[in-house]
């Protein structure tokens, strides 16, 4: 069942921002490919959520890359827009799902 909550926590002028994809509990954050935020994952590998470390409430555009799964984010006046692709072993992407909240 899609969820897709998201949850922009701001301090400032920035803050973490969290998107839930699906539905299921959070249990152990594994690192993104660029240390730019965290990525939860299913038993069977499905990616739960993700939480970016800081993100820019006027503007940002923000890429999370994990072995499967590529979460990217565009910010412009704290509205948030998002897409998830599955990425293949070949590297190139499949499937997205887009979504502004």
């Amino acid at each position: 069942m899609k969820s897709k909550n998201i949850s922009f926590r701001i301090i400032g002028t920035s803050g973490p921002l969290t998107i839930r994809i699906l539905d299921g509990i959070f249990g152990v954050a594994t690192e993104s490919k660029n240390h730019k935020g965290v990525g939860f994952f299913s038993e069977d590998g499905g990616l739960l959520g993700v939480e970016f470390d800081d993100v820019e409430t006027v503007e940002d555009h923000q890429t999370l890359e994990f072995d499967r799964d590529k979460v990217e984010i565009w910010v412009k006046n704290k509205q948030v827009r998002f897409e998830h692709s599955r990425i293949k072993k070949t590297g190139s992407h499949r499937s997205s799902k887009k979504s502004v909240a």
